[in-house]
């Protein structure tokens, strides 16, 4: 009896040992970190189950901040804010901060339009004091903003991490916000230092705008978790979570929309830089194509005088065809081949409004990356831009399964690689496509895939582009669903 009853205290003492252990690690630096996600304290919340009705779940955190100093991609974290005030709807709230008010490029005219955001935009010079306003909130005195988004970590957290830890630090447990990071570019890491006192808190997530960008972050977290250095290590990398939300908004009419049976009109978008687009290959092949064959395009032959490609003339105004012309929206100079003049059409300096029109008028898009880090390390506005405004993508299977959120045929023309942008276009111009390299080994393969582009078509209705608009908000406000309730992320 008495062996039995010292084994009973033994066992007794080892388990409130054991628990006192779990209470104490749980609690170390006041960190709000779970090693396992515990299915019965989340078992009321259904991150797929979003309505836009009135009622919506209670979630665990429902005052949401925006903020950032960086006067440009306010329309990449406005478009968060909106999928976040979605969600909540009146659950909760959503403000703003940012560095330069207004908005540039007439991009308010935008926000009013689509509804985006209609609350006050704060001074970015606000924030921290807001962080720790108590009356922020008046019709909840003592709340306190509980998620801070960064529009722009590459930027916004230098000057503002060792200042935001202090504030976090001096709150009290059942106060802690989380920071959610959007981030942009891998390569831009000046500022990754600051995520790991964060990620020791287990107070940072991440959230970039495309899914190969997510994945370079988590690869990266891996390896540093595996880091014997004691800050690293005990940062705990692995559970930094990452979501996904792509910045397409639901826009509307801008100016007519193309009604062409055949590809007429293709738009490479971003900056005149050809070490970020592939201008010198485009030129290339359309002179390439034109030379071949200008009265397919509606041109006609250089010579005779002339040293540009000109229209064709057009005798029946009734049945007039448009010729082909390459339009090139962004900003910068850049040199083109003289004999393209008359084929190509700048768009530069654009307001938004403006920009959306011509986008909206397009047939296609050719995203042209030259820098292959789009593949890997950074994400492009274009693909988001190209997707709100219901034009096609010219793409690979490469650049699908990188933008995972266009990986669908409904926004997509999937070229096989060896057929480039403008042979692809001249392939549906043709309605076929004669291969020159008859001694390719896969040329089967290649042949087949044309065959299916082309089968395809080009043309997307606006009822499939719909519906894949709706899928892709709904996986946005998942990832905002999980963000907000402290769930693992996609990534």
């Amino acid at each position: 009896m008495l062996v039995l009853g010292c084994n009973r205290r033994f066992i007794l003492f080892i388990f409130v040992l054991s628990c006192a252990a779990v209470l104490i690690f749980s609690n170390v630096a006041q960190r709000p970190f779970r090693t396992s996600y515990d299915a019965v304290e989340f078992e009321d919340i259904r991150v797929d189950s979003w309505t836009d009705g009135r009622q919506r779940q209670k979630h665990l955190r429902t005052h949401v901040a925006f903020a950032s100093l960086f006067p440009a991609h306010f329309d990449v974290y406005l478009a968060a804010a909106g999928t976040f005030r979605d969600v909540l709807g009146d659950q909760g709230s959503v403000d703003v901060f940012a560095g330069e008010r207004p908005f540039r490029f007439k991009f308010q005219e935008v926000i009013d339009r689509v509804d985006l955001y209609s609350g006050e935009v704060r001074d970015a010079g606000d924030l921290l004091h807001a962080m720790n306003d108590t009356d922020f909130y008046p019709a909840e005195p003592g709340a306190l903003i509980d998620l801070l988004v960064l529009g722009t970590c590459e930027i916004d957290m230098k000057p503002w991490s060792d200042k935001l830890l202090e504030i976090w630090d001096s709150r009290p447990a059942d106060k802690k916000f989380k920071l959610v990071c959007i981030v942009h570019n891998f390569r831009d890491n000046g500022w990754q230092r600051h995520i790991t006192p964060w990620a020791t808190r287990g107070a940072i997530r991440l959230l970039p705008i495309a899914s190969h960008v997510g994945r370079t972050f988590r690869n990266n977290f891996r390896q540093l978790a595996d880091n014997p250095e004691p800050d690293l290590l005990y940062a705990m990398y692995e559970y930094v979570q990452i979501d996904v939300h792509a910045p397409v908004l639901d826009l509307p009419d801008y100016g007519p929309r193309s009604t062409r049976d055949q590809i007429t009109r293709a738009v490479v978008q971003g900056g005149f830089d050809p070490g970020r687009r592939d201008y010198t290959h485009i030129f290339k092949d359309l002179s390439d194509a034109l030379k071949a064959d200008p009265g397919a395009w509606g041109y006609l032959p250089l010579g005779q005088g002339r040293e540009e490609y000109t229209p064709l003339p057009q005798t029946d105004e009734e049945n007039y065809e448009e010729p082909f012309t390459l339009h090139l929206a962004g900003n910068g100079n850049l040199d083109v081949p003289r004999e393209l003049k008359q084929v190509l059409r700048f768009h530069v300096n654009l307001d938004y409004p403006e920009f959306y029109a011509v986008m909206q008028s397009m047939d296609v898009v050719i995203p042209a990356f030259v820098n292959f880090d789009y593949f890997d390390f950074q994400a492009s506005s274009t693909v988001a831009m190209a997707v709100e405004c219901d034009i096609p993508l010219i793409t690979t299977v490469r650049m699908r399964k990188a933008y995972e959120y266009i990986d669908d045929e409904r926004v997509t023309i999937t070229r096989p690689q060896a057929l480039r942008d403008i042979p692809a276009i001249a392939a549906f111009r043709a309605g076929m496509y004669s291969p020159t390299n008859d001694s390719a080994t896969h040329l089967l393969e290649f042949t087949d895939d044309v065959d299916k582009m082309l089968s395809r078509g080009w043309k997307k209705t606006y009822n499939e582009v719909r519906a894949f608009k709706e899928r892709l908000w709904a996986e946005n406000r998942k990832s905002a669903s999980r963000i907000l309730n402290d769930l693992p992320g996609s990534i």
